[in-house]
């Protein structure tokens, strides 16, 4: 199962910890980009570095629809929000048989971040948020 969308939540809500902790939702863009470092206030990230390694998606002052906007203190301190989300469940848990796919995430990455050809304006009020899955099977670890 993938669920993908703006899930209108930060990583750290009650609504994704639901997600992960009782649907048994994975987050594919935390196993592509493990050990990412919390920003300090002190040295928040540029804003393409909080596309590329936090996962921005919203608020982001390279948006057309956000730029000047006054941001929350977590906004703020991410240089904008991570809302949208790609999740992903195997197919079964244990796997059902020496058959059943895995799904594995390979990569995951923000993406429409420039603005629309010929115009001044962005995509969307959100980044798009694209992730990249193999499908590897048990009994020989292939792809």
């Amino acid at each position: 199962m993938i669920a993908a969308g703006d899930f209108n939540s930060v990583p750290t809500s009650l609504p994704m910890s639901i997600i992960r902790d009782h649907a048994g939702l994975t987050d594919a863009w935390v196993v592509t980009h493990p050990n990412t470092p919390d920003p300090s206030p002190s040295s928040p990230p540029s804003p393409q570095d909080a596309i590329r390694t936090h996962g921005v998606t919203a608020d982001s002052s390279l948006n057309s629809y956000s730029a000047g906007k006054p941001l929350e203190p977590l906004a703020r301190k991410f240089q904008g929000k991570r809302l949208d989300y790609v999740f992903f469940r195997q197919p079964s848990n244990p796997p059902a048989s020496a058959h059943t796919p895995i799904l594995r995430p390979i990569d995951t990455r923000v993406v429409l971040t420039e603005r629309v050809p010929g115009s001044a304006f962005s995509f969307s009020d959100h980044f798009g948020l694209e992730a990249t899955f193999a499908i590897d099977m048990p009994q020989d670890g292939g792809v």
